[in-house]
């Protein structure tokens, strides 16, 4: 296995493992009475901003190893969704040095912006809506061209959907859940 599968099978399995835990975070939240899903969801709250940095860093070092280092070009798609998650990196290492958790405000909204367009790149991929004009800066492949499918359906799209979701949800459960 080269180190571009390798990479690649490891990001992907972080995705779907992040999906699974967006669907039970938000069974959490809709079951937030019991005590079990209180202790559980301030657990998460009381590590957000170590947990969402956590998330948009590999994010962020996935999407630069896919285009430094495996040699995908990034189509426009791919660009406007690493200018909604690159800043969240930073504001998150900020946040974190000087212990302030009102940053968890911007990332809620940042994510809130990206969600739609890179669930929208997902669909793209997949032909499920229409293609818009969308080429690949200096080159004619559009947003609809598809680098990966690990386990037939784990694409960078969904790879970035799936961290600002999680980063969406763990904001909420932040700005619900606060710890005392």
């Amino acid at each position: 296995m080269s180190l571009v599968e390798t990479i690649n099978f490891i990001l992907s399995l972080l995705t779907v493992i992040s999906l699974v835990l967006s669907v039970l975070l938000i069974l959490l939240l809709i079951f937030k009475s019991s005590k079990f899903s209180k202790n559980i969801l301030l657990g998460f709250s009381k590590n957000v901003i170590y947990l969402t940095l956590l998330v948009v860093t590999i994010a962020m070092f996935g999407s630069l190893f896919y285009s430094e280092v495996a040699g995908y070009t990034p189509c426009k798609l791919c660009w406007y969704q690493r200018i909604l998650i690159y800043p969240q990196v930073f504001l998150l290492w900020f946040a974190m040095i000087v212990k302030d958790k009102n940053i968890i405000k911007y990332i809620l909204f940042l994510s809130l912006i990206c969600i739609p367009l890179s669930f929208y790149h997902y669909l793209l991929q997949f032909s499920v809506v229409p293609e818009i004009t969308c080429s690949v800066v200096g080159y004619s492949s559009g947003c609809s061209q598809n680098f990966t499918a690990t386990f037939g359906f784990v694409t960078i799209p969904l790879m970035a959907f799936s961290a600002v979701v999680i980063n969406l949800l763990l904001s909420v459960v932040y700005l619900t859940h606060k710890p005392k």
